[in-house]
Parts: structure tokens; C-alpha cells; sequence
């Protein structure tokens, strides 16, 4: 009875309770989809970390990490691997053989860092394959020869490995893009004209556009109408067990891109055996154990088994190799949480301005229930139901609006390339944003928005409580 009575008194003063209720949803819908872009930011980083560069747990000789020498190697490799699938947590591992090299091309040269793989995709750790850059691009396991290169977007770029032409289609992506018609209308000039460099492209547009929009705009270009010189080759130096430099001329038959230009502009991937018969290195020999397991939570547990079984190896959780995964993962929840109290800590002073208003123009009315017999205790939780329906019929409208917008563009993606890809993908993370809402920030929100109704209605309610049904009945508001 007490909460029918609550309801129907929120909607005495419509206009008054549907503002405060659009307040409450319009800042839950933010909430959600704020914290939301922020989880699916670092939810992308996390997998693309895991996928191609670090997987869950890596096993090293504990000389290696230090000098990356090729003499440091895992004794017994492929006995360790046989052993580690055995155990119930693993739900993939391989061997790798990483070697630091100097990568040539005709243009330009750098260093890199060579990761020797299994060529067959079914059982490998490292799933760069998921990130190739065109349906043109290869995997290791799709071509017979052995002397072939998977390369990075980025080192395309470094090593002129990209062609560039603006065509009417590219044009038209850039208009989808939200690229300005002005700056449009200026690259028609350039329009079917192939660049054979990336630095001769760039120079091309720096003729047409100004200081600004070449900053804001040369990326975005650039990625919409380059296409790869797949087939080339590049030389690839490095040095042998014996410390004698090889070099061995491989063609690109794939290019990946991450989004991350740390990772893309450094790690190449070539097919293991081969690199093995080039560093002579006998069959089987790794320098690194990658291991994926069945709970990235539990990996620290799954590293101390590892570390009993395999003393005298150095193992290492991704939580070791790169400690913002471990502030993302185990401090994350703390954030979005503060962030939700602060919020609501500011909706709190628009409820309880809004049930003590009410409180106010029925000061007659709650004198004249309490003089006929309603108690103290009645008059309290009739306060306290008002401001917690109130608040969590904007809170559930809030939440089912924020969830739809995250549902929303988490399958669409918010492209922010326009705007900041060039320095979020600096620091490695991807442009195009895919929001993510777990059902525990719903559950987390729900319960937060109902302790916030009832912390609010708590003066206005003892407010109530004061008041003295005999003054109370004289009162004109």
C-alpha cells in the first residue's frame, strides 16, 4: 500500500518528476556508454596484446631476455611443450625462435625482430593472421616456398613497401569518413596518379593542403588509398649461432596491421623450420614458449605451477612482461566504479532537492496523515519509497538507453581515425573504438543507482519526521 501511495504521489507534479527523471537517465546513458568506450577500448588492446605479441604466459631460458642470444636456448623444447598441453589450463602452446635482424629494402632499412612460427594456423599461438591487412595478403600457410615474410603496416610504410593512387572509390570513403569537401575537391588533382613511396605521396599532399590539414588529415588519406607491394622483396641480416652474419632475401606475401605501430613497425614473421636452417640451429630448437590459457585471471596461478615444475626456467605472466595489463585488469573496476559515485554523488543533490520540495508543499498534508494515525515509521518509508522508485525509474530508463547506444556501436565502431589515429596508434591502441557493457556494470549501476535513492531521501525524509501535525495543519504552502 505504503509503495502504491509513493508512485502516485511522484506524479502529482509531472513536470517537475519527468525532468529529474530525464536528468537521472540522460546521466546513467553517458555513464554506461563513457565506461563503456573505455572497456572496449582496453578489452581490443588486451586481446590484440594476447593474439600477436605476448599470449599469456611466455617460458624463457633466463639468459635470453637479457642479450636475446641465440645460444640461449630451451633445453629439451619440444619435451616441455608436450608436457605443459598435458596439463589442464592450457588450452594452447608452441615454440618460437626469436632473433633480432636488420630488415632492407631498396628505399630504407631498420632494425626488427624476427619471430620464427609454426606455419599452421590450427594450433598456434600467435594469431596475426587475424589481422592481415586485405583479403590479398597471405599466411605462412598458404604458400609453398620457404624464404616468405608476414611484415607489419607500419614497416611497409618505413621500408616504402606501399603503393598509393586516389581513385573515385577512395574518395568516396574519405566523404563517408566525414573528410571536409574541401579537402576533396583539392586531392582531384592528384586523382589516378600512382605513388610508388610513402614518402613521395606524403610530399604530393603537403603541396595541396596547409600545415593543419596535412596533420589532420594526411593519415586518413593515406590509409584509404594505399595498396601493398605484395611479392617484393626485403633482405633480412642477422647473425647465426656462431655469430657470422647471414642474410637471406624474402618475399612479402602478407601485411598485418594491429593498430598498433610499436608492434607493426617491428615484429616480422617468417616460417620456423627455415629460419632454424639459416641460423643453424638444429630442428626443434626454440628460444620461447608462448602459452594461452583458459582464464587470463587465473595466469599468475598457472605461472607458479609452471615455475614448480620447470625451476630452472625464467616464466613470465603477461602481467610481468607488461604491467598496464595488470593495472587494467585488476584496477579497471575501481575506476568505473568512482566514476559512477561521482556521478551519482551529483544527481544526488537534484533528488534530494526534488523530494524536499515535496516534502515542503505537502507540509498539510503529512501533518493532517499523522494527525488521523500514520506513524512515524510510515511517513519515513513513504519518503524513502518516492525518491527510490523515482530514482530507479530513471536509473532503469538510463541504463536500457546507455546499454541500446553500447549495443549500438559496439557492432558499428566509433571511427575516431578523423581525429587522433595517428597518436592512439603511437601508443597502441586502435583508432575505431567498439564500446563494450558487461551484464556486471549493468548489475553494478542498478545497485548504485537504488543506494543513491535511498542515501538522497533520507533528509527530506527526517524532514518529514519533524514536522508537528498540529503546526503542520496550519501551514499554508
Amino acid at each position: 500500500m505504503i509503495l502504491s501511495i509513493a508512485w502516485k504521489n511522484i506524479w502529482r507534479n509531472k513536470v517537475r518528476s519527468l525532468i529529474l527523471i530525464g536528468t537521472i537517465a540522460f546521466a546513467l546513458a553517458g555513464t554506461i556508454f563513457i565506461i563503456g568506450m573505455m572497456d572496449g577500448w582496453m578489452k581490443d588492446r588486451n586481446i590484440k596484446v594476447i593474439e600477436t605479441e605476448l599470449a599469456h604466459i611466455q617460458i624463457h631460458n633466463p639468459d635470453f631476455v637479457s642479450n636475446l642470444s641465440l645460444r640461449d636456448t630451451i633445453s629439451s623444447g619440444q619435451k616441455i611443450i608436450s608436457q605443459i598441453m598435458k596439463m589442464d589450463f592450457t588450452m594452447a602452446v608452441n615454440g618460437r625462435i626469436k632473433v633480432m635482424a636488420m630488415v632492407s629494402s631498396s628505399y630504407s632499412s631498420q632494425g626488427a625482430l624476427v619471430i620464427g612460427i609454426d606455419p599452421d594456423r590450427k594450433h598456434e599461438v600467435t594469431k596475426v593472421y587475424k589481422y592481415l591487412s586485405d583479403s590479398t595478403s597471405k599466411w605462412l600457410d598458404q604458400v609453398k616456398r620457404q624464404n616468405v615474410v608476414i611484415i607489419g603496416r607500419k614497416m611497409a610504410k618505413d621500408l616504402q613497401m606501399v603503393n598509393y593512387m586516389i581513385t573515385d572509390a577512395s574518395l568516396s570513403t574519405l566523404a563517408d569518413m566525414g573528410l571536409p569537401l574541401s579537402i576533396i575537391s583539392k586531392l582531384d588533382s592528384l586523382q589516378g596518379k600512382k605513388f610508388h613511396t610513402t614518402t613521395r605521396f606524403y610530399n604530393a599532399l603537403e603541396k595541396l593542403l596547409t600545415e593543419k590539414e596535412l596533420d589532420q588529415y594526411a593519415d586518413l588519406i593515406a590509409n584509404s588509398c594505399h595498396s601493398y607491394k605484395l611479392g617484393r622483396k626485403i633482405i633480412i641480416r642477422m647473425q647465426d649461432i656462431n655469430g657470422n652474419v647471414v642474410e637471406e632475401a624474402f618475399r612479402i606475401i602478407g601485411v598485418y596491421d594491429t593498430d598498433n605501430d610499436l608492434f607493426d613497425g617491428m615484429y616480422l614473421f617468417v616460417k620456423k623450420p627455415y629460419l632454424a636452417g639459416l641460423l643453424g640451429l638444429s630442428h626443434g630448437t626454440i628460444n620461447e614458449i608462448a602459452i594461452i590459457t583458459n582464464d587470463q585471471r587465473k595466469v599468475e596461478e598457472y605461472k607458479a605451477t609452471l615455475k614448480q615444475k620447470f625451476p630452472g626456467l625464467l616464466i613470465e605472466s603477461i602481467f610481468d612482461m607488461d604491467p598496464t595489463m595488470r593495472i587494467m585488469t585488476s584496477l579497471i573496476w575501481i575506476y568505473y566504479a568512482i566514476f559512477e559515485a561521482f556521478i551519482l554523488f551529483a544527481l544526488s543533490f537534484g533528488i534530494v532537492n526534488t523530494m524536499l520540495m515535496a516534502v515542503m508543499e505537502r507540509t498539510k498534508e503529512l501533518g493532517m496523515l499523522m494527525a488521523i494515525g500514520m506513524n512515524r515509521r510510515r511517513v519515513f518509508s513513504m519518503i524513502m519509497n518516492e525518491s527510490v522508485l523515482l530514482t530507479l525509474t530513471g536509473g532503469i530508463i538510463g541504463i536500457i538507453l546507455g546499454y541500446l547506444l553500447v549495443l549500438y556501436t559496439g557492432h558499428a565502431g566509433i571511427n575516431l581515425s578523423k581525429y587522433a589515429q595517428q597518436g592512439m596508434e603511437a601508443m597502441g591502441y586502435s583508432a575505431v573504438i567498439y564500446p563494450h557493457a558487461s551484464p556486471l556494470l549493468l548489475a553494478e549501476t542498478t545497485v548504485l543507482v537504488v543506494i543513491t535513492g535511498m542515501l538522497a531521501a533520507v533528509y527530506p525524509a527526517i524532514k518529514a519526521l519533524k514536522l508537528k501535525p498540529a503546526q503542520a495543519l496550519h501551514t499554508d504552502v
